[in-house]
């Protein structure tokens, strides 16, 4: 995981030393989320930043910054930050490459800020991946939250009349300059409904950024744009072997393009989405696949035995715990402490 925060004040007002203070608080609170080096930037009345260990996931020994991109202002102004990973990154930098831009190094944030740079507000319908991300343009005094199309990484903000504050997590905003409140709407919704709508928490005036979501703040205002919806469409000539062929490939096609490291590491539950995911990993991977699964003891929800097989199946190396009744009171202030908000969701 990763982490991204931020605060912009509309007016210059804003003192570039306390806002900088502000963002190394929010990127503290949310230091579990991820480790390594933080990366910032404070100007006037703005200050982002990051901590991402997956941002150069991609980068190679072999790439280095030419002597050619030293004095290269292409992307002079554009800041981005991620949170979560950027797929195809190799095949984008030849994209850009060839279309004269020079790269200087392989980084999922580089490769949104060129996406930015050459589509401009469309850019998310040519990357895929599972992240969240924030762009400064300083060019244009312009903030962008972007979500991805399923919501993989969170994003949340809270605006007012003088500024906006960004972050992962709820907690990152709530040691910035805002004074938490409860939203009654939003907990009779949780009492009603066993959850709080998209975009609301239980924080008045903290909103999610939607899956699938872009949001311009310009000047003081803000626009929200959605840039992905799920399409679904009837293809009554295609017979049942050639729909199951053509699921099996586009499952196939997205394990192979999230197995980037080394070592592959798959959740298996013992049912048949994940037992599809190990299987595929396991066919495209020259070393065994590591699978993780968690057991119960009561046998009507436990399906550790059904992952066992299928672990043997496709020869992968299997690590499973048991989880028990005392352990939901051991980790309660932990996972209250995460989830920011209140759930009914007991396989969270």
């Amino acid at each position: 995981m990763g982490l991204i925060a931020g605060i912009l004040y509309f007016n210059n007002d804003a003192n570039v030393s306390s806002i900088s203070l502000i963002l190394n608080k929010m990127l503290k609170v949310q230091k579990h989320r991820g480790n390594g080096e933080a990366k910032t930037y404070s100007r006037n009345t703005v200050a982002l930043g990051m901590v991402n260990s997956q941002d150069n996931i991609f980068v190679m020994d072999s790439f280095r910054k030419g002597p050619s991109y030293e004095n290269d202002t292409t992307l002079k102004g554009i800041h981005a930050f991620v949170d979560g990973v950027v797929l195809d990154v190799p095949m984008h930098i030849k994209t850009f490459e060839h279309l004269g831009y020079p790269v200087s190094n392989a980084c999922c944030s580089t490769v949104v800020e060129l996406a930015y740079k050459h589509w401009g507000m469309d850019f998310m319908n040519y990357l895929e991946g599972e992240f969240s991300c924030t762009i400064w343009d300083e060019n244009r005094k312009t903030l962008i939250l972007v979500r991805d199309p399923y919501g993989h990484k969170p994003l949340h903000y809270y605006i007012d009349s003088k500024k906006i504050i960004f972050a992962s997590e709820i907690k990152g905003i709530l040691v910035a300059d805002f004074s938490a409140e409860i939203d009654l709407i939003s907990l009779s919704d949780f009492l009603s409904l066993n959850c709080i709508p998209c975009p609301g928490t239980i924080f008045k005036g903290i909103k999610q950024v939607p899956p699938g979501n872009i949001i311009i703040i310009s000047n003081g205002s803000v626009k929200n744009n959605s840039y992905w919806y799920p399409k679904i469409t009837e293809e009554d000539s295609l017979s049942l072997n050639d729909a199951s062929k053509l699921l099996a490939d586009a499952l196939r096609s997205s394990v192979k393009k999230r197995m980037i490291k080394k070592n592959t590491y798959c959740f298996l539950s013992g049912g048949i989405d994940s037992s599809a995911v190990l299987s595929f990993a396991a066919e495209l991977s020259n070393r065994p696949i590591q699978a993780i699964t968690v057991g119960f003891d009561e046998e009507e929800v436990n399906e550790l035995e059904y992952a066992k097989t299928m672990a043997r199946h496709v020869g992968a190396e299997h690590h499973y715990m048991i989880a028990k009744p005392d352990s939901f009171y051991e980790m309660l202030d932990f996972l209250v402490y995460h989830h920011d908000s209140p759930f009914t969701d007991t396989s969270a």
